[in-house]
């Protein structure tokens, strides 16, 4: 299991979202998954592309790329 990083920002604030996961895409759908329980007011996305976009016009939030955390 390797730990995956994302920066996210808003208008307020702007921090890091971790997941563990075994792999890039499995880290992607956890974050998927955190950011539906965390916003149930936004729309089910189909996939990373379609949540960005979600988060972006629903939520106000910007999402960037994801790291490994091996990578700092």
């Amino acid at each position: 299991m390797t730990t995956y990083l994302l920066p996210c920002a808003n208008a307020q604030d702007c921090w890091i979202e971790k997941v563990r996961a075994r792999n890039f895409t499995d880290a992607q759908q956890k974050f998927i998954n955190a950011f539906i329980e965390d916003y149930e007011n936004i729309d089910i996305p189909s996939d990373w592309e379609d949540l960005i976009k979600i988060l972006n016009t629903q939520a106000d939030i910007i999402i960037g790329d994801i790291y490994d955390i091996e990578e700092f």
